[in-house]
């Protein structure tokens, strides 16, 4: 198994490039990479279970099950819909020790993270730009949900809520996305499979913040950082 950071850049107003597929098999995190569009900030980063998480440390595995339900259960054990509210509860509690607001969860962008998960799963790619050519902006968009500020993290291989998201709090832009003041809302979406060579579970985060609201503000928060799940 390998491990990637594959973070989509572009700038305002256009839509960003598929990650390269040699990025995909890189060892090491790539440099977080970002681009505006309708003048609002998007990130989008990508990783694959196999060691960018590094080795686990810190609190207990029975402290995060304790705290959020499903937490330390296999998608295969609890099913794909207690697995991403685990991951959204894990989620707000790094936010919360962080001294930052938790998010909403927000059922357009929970449909749109479910359906790229298993479009992924589907298809057998790993990026943040399907086939077709559409962008998690645009995936967003299709549900309904007008944003002002849109992000999302995608990962394959690690098999809990509690994986998945220690590796996400590790990675600079992935922990970034996860802490960033300017989210209020949240969708989670996952699948039991997932494509080639990482394998299952998918999982996908949307992150976003409706127009015409403002950012809640709250201190800035240094990434990468030790988990406190």
């Amino acid at each position: 198994m390998t491990a990637v950071l594959a973070p989509t850049p572009g700038t305002a107003g256009t839509t960003p490039s598929p990650t390269p597929v040699s990025i995909r098999r890189q060892r090491t995190p790539a440099a977080p990479r970002r681009r505006t569009l309708l003048a609002a900030p998007v990130l989008a980063l990508a990783l694959a279970a196999g060691g960018a998480g590094g080795p686990a440390v810190g609190p207990t595995a029975a402290s995060a099950a304790t705290t959020c339900a499903g937490a330390t259960s296999s998608v295969r054990a609890q099913g794909p819909t207690k697995a991403a509210d685990a991951v959204r509860c894990l989620v707000n509690v790094e936010r919360k020790a962080a001294g930052l607001r938790p998010l909403k969860a927000d059922a357009r962008l929970a449909r749109a993270a479910r359906a790229h998960a298993a479009d992924m799963d589907r298809r057998d790619y790993f990026e943040h730009v399907s086939p077709g050519g559409a962008s998690f902006d645009d995936r967003v968009s299709a549900r309904g949900y007008r944003w002002s500020t849109v992000g999302e993290n995608i990962a394959a291989g690690q098999t809990t809520p509690r994986d998945v998201v220690r590796a996400w709090i590790r990675s600079k832009g992935h922990c970034q996305n996860i802490m960033s003041r300017a989210y209020t809302e949240i969708g989670v979406g996952v699948v039991a499979g997932g494509p080639a060579p990482y394998g299952g579970p998918t999982w996908v985060q949307d992150f976003a913040r409706p127009r015409g609201t403002k950012a809640p503000g709250g201190p800035s928060v240094r990434c990468s950082r030790k988990p406190v799940v």
